[in-house]
């Protein structure tokens, strides 16, 4: 049984969801954390990083939307 989404601004709010969540992911990368770190309040940085192939495998919905 294939589910779908018939209700197109449901499926619009979950896409966003998802992008900001992805976003947020992808400021945790030590590249994105070097651009912040002048200019934001160091309390709110987090101190965890993410690896090169956790970046990868969060792209890759992003690359597959496009």
């Amino acid at each position: 049984m294939i589910l779908k989404v018939s209700d197109l601004a449901f499926r619009r709010h979950i896409l966003v969801q998802a992008l900001i969540l992805i976003d947020f992911l992808l400021s945790l990368t030590p590249k994105a954390k070097a651009k912040l770190s002048d200019l934001t309040n160091k309390s709110v940085l987090y101190s965890y990083s993410l690896t090169e192939e956790d970046v990868q495998v969060i792209s890759t919905p992003l690359t597959k939307m496009n």
